[in-house]
């Protein structure tokens, strides 16, 4: 998406320090009565682990973000990169490992006093049973596909999507930067995570076992999603 540069680049300092207020993501009414505590261990600029009911995401390994970039003349290009993992927990065993990854590309023209960026890049994560590592499901994210669309979950037992949640619980839309996501089976909403702010989770309580397993574990990689940020960012805080 060809765009001049806008407020992206604040808002997504603003969630990365969460020192704004953002508002809070709109609960479908299929979820309004399913909502599950959830308890955070908090780390350096980042929740280190989370519970909700019988789960526990922990052992949180986040690394740091790896960024490179190049240009000539008024045309350059950057990358940032960064992978997490950690471990969910059911009952107090170790059920899941997940593997995420969070890439953003952006090229950028200087054009005057202004610039064109284009931001391209993927948001994906994987899980495996802790014990066999048989990969049980995962989802690839395209960071610049329509807001509206959802993408597929590579779940083989259930038509699983998942949409990313800009309308806010006033009733307002945030077109930059989602609040959260949902888990969507034939379009109809079944679980959903607040990932920006206080982390919320909503579940409905009729799934089946494996089926709130898996959901637990998708929630829990979108809960510890944190937008990237690389040369627009950086080009906000230099003219400050």
């Amino acid at each position: 998406m060809m765009k001049k540069e806008s407020l992206y680049p604040l808002l997504a300092l603003c969630l990365l320090q969460n020192a704004c207020v953002v508002a809070a993501v709109h609960v479908p009414e299929q979820l309004i009565n399913n909502e599950i505590v959830v308890q955070s261990e908090e780390g350096f600029f980042a929740d280190k682990s989370l519970k909700f009911g019988i789960y526990e995401a922990t052992n949180l390994d986040r690394d740091w973000v790896s960024s490179s970039g190049m240009s000539v003349g008024a045309v350059g290009q950057t990358k940032a990169r960064q992978d997490y993992r950690f471990t969910l927990k059911k009952n107090n065993q170790a059920h899941y490992e997940v593997e995420c990854l969070n890439i953003l590309r952006e090229q950028h023209v200087s054009i005057g006093a202004g610039s064109l960026v284009e931001m391209r890049g993927i948001f994906q994560c994987e899980l495996f049973e802790s014990k066999t590592r048989i990969k049980r499901a995962g989802f690839i994210r395209p960071l610049e596909e329509n807001p509206n669309t959802a993408s597929p979950i590579d779940y083989p037992e259930h038509d699983w999507t998942l949409k990313p949640e800009h309308r806010t619980s006033q009733g307002g839309y945030v077109h930059l930067l989602p609040l959260g996501f949902s888990i969507r089976e034939n379009s109809e909403p079944i679980a959903l995570v607040q990932s920006v702010n206080t982390k919320k989770i909503w579940m409905r309580p009729d799934l089946g076992e494996t089926q709130n397993d898996i959901g637990a574990a998708i929630l829990a990689g979108l809960a510890f999603y944190k937008p990237l940020s690389t040369w627009s960012n950086r080009n906000l805080m230099d003219e400050e």
